[in-house]
């Protein structure tokens, strides 16, 4: 097992308020992995550290053996970033989004066409190569994004929050490119208020809470451990969960209380509200 992301002993303090303490995480090589936490617990902070976006207070983050306080340069070239907000140059054509990034990193210009044709094309967006980004929808602003940052082919790929606003088919078509992305080798680091799309994505999971990795584990493994059925009621403006290993134990736990009650297969959001006591919004 290789990894290709090391972080280890990572603090970052804002005044006299800690956001991240001695966190230490590794991320296989090729690995598709999901970063969550509630509003506030240090994901977005060491999203920032290791993209190297804001500085560590102190501790290490080696990306592919090099680290980032040591090579900064070098390290930019390994990752591509794609922000939460929208920040492609909306002034520009689509094409000259493409054009701008290879100059900013310094692709090789012998090639560059047929780059830009092959980014386009894994986009959908060929035949909005001279239209102004102002004009694409917002999915299609999300695309050229994510094709545009793994344009100079970096080692890994952080997404921050890649699908928030968009629609369901949107989420879709993002979700269909990020994974062709993964299955050609790029290791995938995201954040995500939808955890549905951990649970149906991510190689492995890692929970973040006030500023502390509280759990890591693979999706899967993470709700066998909690349970695979949950019993869920509303009672006095209040939703209890309970969990079992089978739906018939679910069934029977307290069966001759009458309360109004949902028997469902647990999910990823479960293990998330149980371990932070929180639901991302």
């Amino acid at each position: 097992m290789e990894y290709i992301i090391n972080i280890h002993k990572l603090n970052k303090t804002f005044g006299k308020t800690p956001a991240v303490k001695d966190l230490d995480l590794a991320v296989i090589r090729g690995e598709m992995f999901a970063f969550l936490g509630p509003n506030g617990a240090g994901k977005s902070t060491t999203l920032r550290m290791i993209c190297g976006l804001c500085r560590p207070g102190s501790g290490s983050v080696v990306v592919d053996g090099v680290e980032l306080t040591a090579q900064k340069n070098e390290y930019k070239k390994k990752i591509g970033l794609v922000c939460q907000h929208f920040n492609v140059d909306t002034e520009l054509t689509v094409y000259e989004n493409f054009k701008i990034h290879a100059y900013l990193y310094k692709m090789n210009k012998n090639n560059l066409e047929k780059k830009i044709h092959e980014m386009l094309s894994a986009a959908d967006l060929s035949d909005k190569k001279h239209a102004l980004a102002s004009a694409l929808s917002g999915g299609m602003k999300r695309k050229l994004q994510i094709v545009r940052a793994i344009m100079h082919s970096p080692e890994i790929l952080f997404l921050d929050e890649p699908t928030a606003g968009l629609d369901a088919f949107s989420r879709e078509k993002i979700w269909n490119l990020i994974k062709k992305l993964n299955s050609k080798g790029t290791t995938v680091f995201f954040t995500t208020h939808y955890i549905e799309e951990a649970q149906n994505y991510a190689m492995r999971v890692a929970i973040i809470h006030h500023g502390q990795i509280i759990k890591l584990s693979e999706p899967g493994q993470m709700i066998t451990e909690l349970g695979k059925w949950c019993r869920e009621t509303f009672h006095e403006n209040t939703t209890k969960r309970k969990y079992f290993t089978s739906r018939e134990k679910a069934e029977q736990y307290n069966k001759d209380i009458y309360k109004k009650l949902i028997i469902r297969p647990t999910q990823l959001e479960d293990v998330f509200i149980s371990l932070t006591g929180e639901k991302e919004l």
